[in-house]
This record gives structure tokens, sequence and C-alpha cells, in this order.
């Protein structure tokens, strides 16, 4: 495997993270074997990391489970389901 100079992307999807929109760039290395063709992308652990809870990959079971009740009860309009902010 051969590994070709590290490039910069950009995200081109906003990524809303705390309530503030942001573009992340992803420095990665591309791994080609020896006729050229990309094999594996290397990327800095922090921005895995970011990686993973953007796309949720860090949450449990019982979270998914609580995120799939609550847009069930948004979409039925299920207003008695959330607490008002103001009480927090």
């Amino acid at each position: 495997m051969i590994s070709k100079p590290e490039e910069s992307c950009q995200v081109r999807r906003p990524v809303r993270r705390c309530g503030v929109n942001a573009l992340m760039n992803i420095h990665k290395k591309i791994v080609v074997d020896e006729q050229g063709n990309p094999q594996e992308v290397i990327i800095p652990w922090d921005e895995f990391q970011e990686l993973a809870e953007i796309l949720g990959l860090d949450l449990d079971s019982e979270d998914l489970e609580d995120l799939r009740q609550a847009r069930e009860d948004r979409e039925s309009g299920k207003r008695d389901a959330y607490i008002d902010l103001d009480s927090i």
C-alpha cells in the first residue's frame, strides 16, 4: 500500500452543533494500492470522534429509542410529552 500526501476536504453540508451552524474540515490521507486505487482513508482521531458524534454512532440503544419516541411524539403532535424550557 502506498499513502498519498495528506489532503483536506470540507464537508459541504453545514453541521449543526450546540445551536451553531459550522462547516467541518476533514484532514485525510488516502491509502492506495499499487495500481493507484483507493483502499483506505486515515483521518485524525479527534475528527473521527466528531464525525461519530454528529452521526450518532456514540449513542446507545436506550438513547436511540428515546430519539425514536421523541420523533413519534413530535410527528403525532403529542405536546404533553415535552418539558417546557422555562421549567428546566
